[in-house]
């Protein structure tokens, strides 16, 4: 339903604050990292949650709830990408 596209939207946001601060903190590495290992315990979720999902014709989530989750982990590593991108460049621009 559109109220659980919602709440896991909601939920799924509040990694962004670890990312940014992994960005602005180490720079575009641990950007990228964090980012990276959102997106990895994300996949363990789905296995963990679904573990049988390989074998069902079809995936047990709606695939509109699938694909803005998709997006909102896309977003997320693209804004790590440029915040850490943004403080490496601002730290090599001081020294």
């Amino acid at each position: 339903t559109l109220t659980s596209a919602f709440v896991t939207l909601q939920f799924s946001l509040i990694s962004v604050i670890p990312i940014v601060w992994a960005a602005c903190r180490f720079g575009v590495l641990g950007g990228v990292l964090a980012a990276n290992l959102t997106v990895l315990v994300t996949l363990v979720a789905y296995l963990l949650v679904y573990p049988n999902a390989i074998d069902l014709p079809q995936f047990p989530i709606n695939p509109e709830q699938l694909h803005l989750h998709k997006l909102n982990l896309l977003l997320q590593s693209a804004v790590a990408l440029v915040v850490g991108t943004a403080i490496t460049e601002r730290a090599a621009g001081q020294v």
